[in-house]
């Protein structure tokens, strides 16, 4: 017996969120048309080039292409709560049907920083902490838990992802 040989997925990152509800949706509309297999949102604050909140974006970009994957490229996880981050991807997986893909990154402009009141010299160990405490929490997870930047105790997450956590794209 043969193995399947992998499937090259390409997806698009719509551009001029100036207009958000025109472009983008018009952008994703033609992406699904032309049988890509996901649009990704890509996060920065004070910036007309990037939206704030990808995974609100997401959301809305997902009604227009049921048949699309939907992921944030990235959300920078330090400036987050990372019980609201997990609570937010949880509805977000359950308003794409389970074809969510979340991708995080640490972050790197201070102003975006300095903007959520967040130091920016504490974005490794904040990322460290909300990695494994969204995790925890999207496996479903009777949580409790001490750490530097965050505490929660005897939290378990509801509505619950449809994917399991750590599932490969694709």
């Amino acid at each position: 017996m043969s193995k399947q040989e992998p499937t090259v997925r390409v997806g698009i990152v719509p551009r001029e969120w100036g207009d958000f509800k025109d472009e983008a949706v018009e952008q994703s509309l033609l992406a699904q048309k032309l049988g890509f297999s996901s649009i990704w949102v890509e996060e920065h604050h004070g910036n007309p080039d990037y939206l704030p909140s990808p995974l609100v974006a997401a959301s809305a970009l997902s009604q227009h292409v049921p048949r699309l994957q939907v992921g944030t490229a990235v959300a920078i996880l330090p400036l987050y709560n990372p019980v609201r981050f997990a609570s937010d991807v949880a509805v977000l997986d359950n308003a794409t049907g389970g074809k969510s893909v979340v991708g995080v990154g640490v972050g790197y402009r201070g102003n975006e920083f300095e903007a959520m009141s967040v130091p920016l010299k504490e974005r490794g160990t904040r990322m460290d902490e909300s990695i494994e405490l969204v995790s925890s929490l999207l496996k479903g997870d009777l949580v409790n838990y001490r750490g530097r930047h965050f505490s929660v105790t005897n939290f378990r997450l509801f509505p619950r992802p449809l994917q399991l956590p750590g599932r490969r794209y694709g």
